[in-house]
């Protein structure tokens, strides 16, 4: 990781840690960076049992992970790999 970890969170089968500079790291073994949008960072994160969100710097959220039941808040099952921001009402 690129520098310090200032939060962490675990579930079932994830493990991520935020980074100072903002970036995210998840894992199952080795740290991996997640592909936040483009230009934002993370200032929180939260895990759940296989998935991950982050409330990002400008206020917006984004998850990540399985979706099998919906989890990720895009009105579908499918499992994303890069961070996609919850369109919240």
């Amino acid at each position: 990781m690129p520098g310090r970890a200032t939060a962490i969170g675990a579930g079932i089968s994830i493990f991520c840690a935020l980074v100072d500079d903002g970036s995210v790291f998840c894992s199952t073994y080795t740290p991996l960076a997640v592909a936040l949008p483009a230009g934002r960072t993370a200032t929180a994160i939260a895990v759940g049992r296989a998935h991950a969100c982050a409330l990002l710097d400008d206020h917006s959220v984004a998850c990540w992970g399985d979706n099998s039941a919906g989890q990720l808040g895009q009105g579908d099952t499918q499992a994303r790999t890069a961070a996609t921001v919850v369109a919240l009402q």
